[in-house]
């Protein structure tokens, strides 16, 4: 997993680079919205942060690529593949955060040829072939708000949030990986007080502003 994600942040490194490159070549020009029409590709680091019933918390750094799709000004498709490899991002017996692929689709709520707001929404997955599955064993959700800057007519500065939710075929795995544990453990020692049933997990246990990924991205655009 380390060597991965070491080999994804040089990539990353080399594609900032470049990315100044293109900014010392494109001037002040800015790309903007343009004919409502773009393509950019990109790479960034961010941090992805996660919790469940059985997890105080875990956070760690994520390094991506991405491809973003703009048209009609107001609308958006970004494909994000996850340098980490798929070991990394699985998990066998809780509820899945961690991605390796996302689609997110876009909407520029504020639209400017400076500053573009946007709020976005999609699907993770562990595998590729899960991508366009809601109920997949790897699959998540996502939700959440960013904003791209656009220095010059070929590069764009992007920063998102977003909230992640476990899939549910993943939250369902846990709450019945739970139940086992609980009658187990009532079986063990009855006077221990009533086992802790499904009805009884609030929602918060799973959908939380506490699970989120937070990125930074350059990007070149056309």
């Amino acid at each position: 997993m380390h060597e991965r994600l070491k080999v994804g942040t040089r990539f990353g490194f080399a594609l900032s680079l470049g990315l100044l490159g293109a900014l010392a070549l494109g001037g002040a020009a800015r790309a903007g919205t343009g004919d409502g029409f773009g393509f950019g590709v990109g790479t960034g680091l961010g941090v992805h942060s996660s919790s469940s019933p059985d997890n105080a918390g875990d956070s760690g750094v994520i390094g991506d690529i991405n491809l973003r799709a703009r048209f009609l000004w107001m609308l958006g498709l970004d494909l994000r593949f996850n340098l980490q490899d798929e070991a990394a991002v699985t998990v066998d017996d809780g509820p899945q955060y961690a991605a390796r692929y996302r689609t997110t689709a876009l909407v520029y709520v504020v639209p400017t040829d400076v500053v573009s707001v946007y709020l976005g929404g999609g699907i993770g997955a562990v595998k590729g072939s899960e991508l366009l599955s809601t109920g997949a064993a790897g699959s998540s959700y996502h939700a959440g708000i960013g904003a791209e800057w656009y220095v010059s007519d070929l590069v764009a500065l992007d920063a998102s949030f977003m909230m992640i939710i476990p899939g549910w075929r993943s939250v369902e795995r846990d709450v019945e990986r739970r139940a086992d544990l609980e009658i187990a453990r009532y079986k063990a020692n009855p006077s221990g007080g009533t086992p802790t049933v499904p009805s009884d997990l609030p929602i918060g246990d799973y959908v939380s502003l506490n699970n989120f990924e937070l990125m930074v991205r350059g990007m070149i655009v056309f």
